[in-house]
């Protein structure tokens, strides 16, 4: 399917040249790194976003001769933007990023260089492009060909890291030498190409491993490692993801459940918003996920777990009806840690629920209820004190009731104990942090352990 696109460039010896001389100024930048980054942004995953592109429009008249394939102008600017859309990933000289922080309003701080490179990397990348048309010196050549199919160029590779069709410039027809430009199409298969290029080639994982970089940002990074492969065939998009074995089966789901978001989020986004540009051609894709578990992939540390066990919960209670592979209860409880001096308040269910015997005062959350509010309410019935909440710990879907908690740490206002609840509860008690453990037998949420823990020394 390559083939067919660089045959449409062969037929112009000059752009031919020009795409020759792109690629080889590319695997240059790439290969002299100025920017050593966890994710695969070179050559390497240039060709597998071509083999990405070729593999959606299979099947499809874009790469046939056809009235409608894909002809040499868009050729050439496809393929340019595809190994140029991240060399802006290689741009760190700071006099250069001043400028460019002044012209797309964009402020720059020096000592958060790597972040603002990647954040706006494809805008870089578009910078780099026009310096190059416009030929100014201070960066190297990188684009080869017409100023006019540079200009072009550039609206694609901006493409890749926006909503393009919030962007006029990239939805307006365009022609060029007696020949069509359809640009939006061009800045969708881009986008959609660099989004499926997300298997475990991509990282460097021994290097991502022991990084110290923000949750969020490593999470995104770390999809990569759990897709083992990605195919795209037969109008489906086909995802491979392998998880640790030596997990519990609740475990498993959330991992599933998260890293299947976050991989497929752009994706989907692609499709929700582009689809109407792909059904023109007859491009229908559907996704497919396949999931399996292996010695051979390691687990996340308990921050990192408990980090995407809380944002799969927030995840869930955005959208409470939509509860997919995962399995939730229809219950959603207000969980309460109250600590005072060095003792802790805990209450005893009657009926003991698995290894849910001795528990934090919690309450169900009703729907038109807010989780904090009706913690202090359900506090004060249970306990007889009034609390206030003082901080927000956190969310997570219990492994053993599989409700959707949110835990609150609480100040103490006024009253007594009492067992405020004698239907639900034996009784109440405030016991020493230091023995917690020697009453709660049900999994504790990470993040309360480590601050029981810390409060008990």
């Amino acid at each position: 399917m390559t083939d067919f696109l660089y045959k449409q460039v062969k037929a112009y010896s000059e752009l031919e040249a020009h795409l020759k001389e792109i690629i080889g100024a590319a695997s240059k930048i790439h290969t002299d790194r100025a920017l050593i980054d966890f994710t695969d942004h070179g050559i390497e995953h240039s060709n597998r976003v071509l083999e990405a592109i070729c593999g959606i429009c299979s099947g499809s008249a874009l790469f046939r001769n056809t009235k409608d394939a894909i002809n040499s102008y868009e050729a050439f600017i496809l393929l340019s933007a595809v190994y140029l859309h991240d060399i802006g990933m290689q741009l760190s000289d700071t006099t250069i990023l001043h400028d460019f922080s002044i012209e797309y309003n964009i402020p720059y701080e020096e000592e958060q260089t790597k972040e603002y490179i990647r954040k706006n990397h494809h805008l870089l990348s578009c910078y780099w492009i026009r310096q190059n048309i416009n030929q100014k010196q201070v960066l190297p050549l990188v684009y080869y060909g017409e100023k006019v199919l540079g200009e072009y160029v550039e609206l694609v590779v901006e493409s890749h890291g926006l909503d393009f069709l919030k962007k006029k410039e990239c939805l307006k027809k365009y022609a060029y030498r007696g020949t069509t430009i359809r640009l939006d199409l061009l800045c969708v298969l881009l986008s959609l190409g660099d989004a499926l290029d997300c298997d475990c080639r991509r990282i460097d994982y021994e290097k991502l491993k022991y990084s110290n970089i923000n949750p969020i940002s490593k999470m995104h990074r770390l999809k990569h490692y759990y897709v083992n492969s990605v195919n795209v065939e037969n109008r489906c998009i086909q995802l491979f993801y392998q998880f640790p074995q030596t997990i519990p089966s609740h475990e498993r789901k959330i991992y599933q459940y998260f890293f299947s978001k976050l991989t497929t989020r752009w994706i989907h986004y692609c499709f929700d918003n582009y689809g109407s540009i792909l059904k023109k051609y007859n491009i229908f894709l559907n996704i497919e996920e396949f999931f399996s578990f292996s010695t051979a992939k390691d687990r996340l540390s308990k921050a990192e777990y408990t980090f995407i066990e809380e944002k799969a919960a927030e995840m869930i209670y955005q959208d409470f009806g939509n509860k997919e592979s995962i399995e939730v209860s229809s219950m959603c409880i207000a969980i309460g840690i109250l600590i005072i001096d060095s003792s802790v308040l805990l209450v005893r269910r009657k009926k003991k629920e698995n290894l849910l015997e001795w528990q934090f005062p919690a309450g169900i959350i009703k729907p038109s209820e807010k989780p904090a509010e009706r913690m202090a309410e359900e506090f004060q019935d249970e306990t007889g004190i009034s609390v206030e909440v003082d901080k927000f710990i956190g969310t997570r879907i219990h492994p053993n009731t599989k409700a959707l908690c949110f835990y609150y740490l609480l100040k103490y206002v006024s009253g007594s104990l009492i067992n405020g609840d004698e239907e639900e509860n034996s009784e109440a008690k405030w016991i020493p942090v230091s023995q917690y453990k020697e009453y709660i037998a049900s999994d504790i949420y990470y993040k309360i352990e480590l601050y029981l823990k810390e409060r008990s020394l």
